[in-house]
């Protein structure tokens, strides 16, 4: 429906992307399952619940049938009226507790500068959420700014409620 899980993908596990030598991903070669959740005809690509649970299960079930780990990559936010109290962030929280070779990598959305902005999935206690930062260099190389030091992007999602995002890159 959009270029964007591809694009993530390549940031991922691309290997010699538009044969550059050298021009790899995070895991050049790692294995990619494409588990389409959302509908980009609709706002937001738009999804459901049942949707996203079939996609998490099925990895999860893919990770016990060929006894290997199974990183989830979810670059995608639902705002939530609290955070870390939506049924779902319960849900994968349990997924993650009883499922030791299952990561759930997500972002921390994009409903920034706001506190208490992170959202379903980022908003869940075991899962891995990733705020953008921009740094001195990007800042620099990217948007011709200079900046003192690294800072978290105005888009960025952050905790209030929560200490969230788990990392920034």
């Amino acid at each position: 429906g959009s270029s964007h899980g591809t694009h993530v993908a390549g940031i991922a596990a691309g290997y010699q992307l538009n044969g550059q030598k050298g021009l790899n991903g995070i895991a050049p070669g790692a294995k990619i399952i494409s588990l389409k959740i959302g509908d980009c005809t609709l706002a937001g690509g738009a999804t459901t619940t049942g949707s996203m649970l079939e996609a998490y299960e099925y990895g999860i079930e893919f990770a016990k049938k060929y006894d290997g780990p199974v990183v989830f990559n979810m670059s995608f936010g639902i705002g939530s009226e609290i955070e870390g109290q939506a049924s779902m962030e319960f849900t994968l929280d349990e997924m993650l507790l009883e499922n030791e070779k299952v990561l759930f990598c997500v972002s921390a959305g994009n409903e920034g500068p706001g506190i208490s902005s992170v959202g379903l999935p980022a908003a869940a206690n075991y899962v891995l959420s990733v705020g953008a930062l921009n740094s001195k260099e990007s800042a620099r190389d990217v948007y011709g700014a200079n900046i003192d030091q690294d800072k978290v992007f105005v888009f960025s999602s952050r905790g209030g409620e929560l200490n969230k995002p788990d990392i920034l890159t």
